[in-house]
């Protein structure tokens, strides 16, 4: 197989992500990485007629970790983050990447957020970072864009 011409990196990915109103919101000028892991929960049982097991597919489970440069602004990724923390309950999260145009990839579902961690330094000039991890309420959609 000839090597990819169609190579992508995610740094144009766009981020959106509830207020508490339910209004979706581009946080993206404060996003700074997302990962996702998708993990499909299977299950296995040997039985006495092969050496092998038998592998079946269960449940579906995902897990987000998102991390935003901090800014005092409303309505940016670390104050969107310190609400959800503030006023539990789900919220919608959008990403696409490698940016929003048509044919790039889109991941939207309802999430919780499980954890929220952000911390300073006396001697460090970098930007402070919020760093969550969000889990799912529901069912996980992953698409190609279309229009």
């Amino acid at each position: 197989m000839p090597q990819s011409t169609t190579v992508r990196n995610g740094k144009d990915s766009h981020i959106l992500l509830d207020d508490t109103a339910g209004v979706p919101v581009d946080v993206s000028g404060t996003g700074n990485q997302w990962g996702l892991e998708l993990d499909n929960l299977t299950g296995q049982a040997f039985t006495f007629a092969g050496d092998f097991p038998r592998t079946i597919d269960g449940k579906k489970n995902a897990t987000l970790n998102v991390r935003f440069v901090f800014s005092p602004t409303a309505n940016e990724g670390a104050d969107l983050l310190r609400d959800c923390w503030n006023n539990q309950g789900n919220r919608t999260v959008q990403i696409d990447y490698p940016d929003a145009s048509v044919g790039s990839e889109r991941i939207i579902g309802e999430f919780v957020l499980d954890d929220l961690s952000f911390d300073a330094e006396a001697e460090d000039g970098t930007p402070l970072m919020f760093e969550a991890t969000l889990l799912p309420d529901g069912e996980l959609t992953l698409t190609t864009i279309s229009s």
